[in-house]
């Protein structure tokens, strides 16, 4: 499995469990290192792989489009592009059994 980069808690399980053990703590946490534009896709979601190769295919072709109308002044910046759909290619290659989201 992929070293994750995030940890994540459903905002159910934070307010019911880590408030308990963290009192006041938790709300200041909450407030400091939520991320309120992420969204989180579960690898276990049926729906998941595919949003993975579409977002790999966009960066792809964003790059194609980028380096022909730049002459390949942007092939840095694109390198850069191309590592994030390589790593969305790993994710969808992972084997998981499947189910519906909850």
């Amino acid at each position: 499995m992929i070293e994750a980069k995030y940890i994540v808690f459903k905002t159910s399980d934070w307010d019911e469990d880590i408030t308990k053990k963290l009192g006041e703590n938790a709300a200041e946490l909450k407030r400091l290192y939520a991320v309120p534009d992420a969204v989180v896709l579960r690898l276990q979601d049926v729906f998941t792989k595919s949003v993975l190769y579409q977002y790999s295919n966009t960066i792809h072709l964003t790059c194609d489009i980028l380096l022909s109308i730049s002459g390949g002044m942007l092939e840095e910046e694109c390198e850069s592009l191309m590592s994030i759909a390589d790593h969305m290619v790993d994710l969808a290659n992972i084997e998981l059994e499947t189910k519906f989201p909850d």
